[in-house]
């Protein structure tokens, strides 16, 4: 429901954090500098987050692979089933469809912005 609003919150804070890196590497600026904690705080509390939801999956899948279901009856084996299939392809958070929103994609794009600001 909110993948765009979350990709662009996140892309806009990269494109932050690499300008107000580019105008400290020329000379040090405060506001600048300040500006770049913030925007990375805000940047990794949205891959936090996205990394949390995938450890919630992998623990609810867990979970679900350790029910006995050979003790359930016939109507709750059906339903395990269901339950089994979806759990195996979890949804996760994309940015624009991409990469998934993840701790992991944030060290990604730090490297990115430190790659492209030495490059400037």
């Amino acid at each position: 429901l909110y993948y765009e609003l979350i990709a662009t919150q996140v892309l806009s804070m990269a494109l932050a954090m690499m300008l107000s890196f580019c105008i400290n590497l020329s000379s040090f600026h405060m506001p600048s500098a300040i500006f770049f904690v913030v925007s990375a705080y805000s940047m990794s509390i949205y891959c936090i987050l996205g990394t949390i939801l995938e450890f919630g999956y992998d623990q609810v899948y867990e979970s679900i692979c350790n029910v006995t279901w050979y003790e359930l009856s016939g109507e709750q084996r059906k339903l395990f089933g269901f339950l089994l299939r979806e759990s195996q392809y979890p949804h996760n958070i994309q940015i624009l469809g991409v990469m998934s929103l993840s701790v992991r994609t944030a060290l990604q794009i730090v490297k990115l912005i430190y790659s492209v600001s030495m490059m400037m």
